[in-house]
């Protein structure tokens, strides 16, 4: 199963909080295990060197913590970067979101383009 978002782009600029959810791709799933996995191109540029983007799937209804700790950080310095991840998850009945988040607050513009989700049954 492949979210509506394949290969669109999406644009975020503003003064944003450390930790704000930049949310690109939701999905409601049944129980199961899975691969989840996404690639994206990503474009993000701050103020701030010590300024990165990480990407996770997260629950965004907090039923379960353990999604977030297979991640992706990002430098922001302007250049394009390829972001991938693929991991295997057993999973409850659940809507996931894939979500980036700013490591500092102040000045951040980011723009995502050829985003790629991919979430597939394993093991059935």
């Amino acid at each position: 199963m492949r979210t509506p978002d394949d290969g669109s782009s999406q644009y975020y600029s503003g003064f944003y909080q450390a930790g704000d959810p930049l949310n690109l791709s939701y999905a409601t799933i049944p129980e199961g295990r899975y691969w989840l996995g996404y690639s994206m191109t990503v474009t993000a540029d701050s103020p701030n060197p010590d300024a990165q983007l990480v990407c996770s799937f997260v629950d965004p209804n907090g039923q379960i913590e353990y999604l977030r700790d297979d991640l992706t950080v990002t430098d922001v310095n302007g250049t394009s970067q390829v972001v991938e991840q693929r991991s295997t998850f057993e999973l409850p009945s659940i809507t996931i979101a894939l979500r980036c988040v700013p490591t500092v607050s102040g000045q951040f513009s980011v723009q995502f383009s050829d985003i790629d989700v991919t979430i597939e049954r394993s093991g059935d």
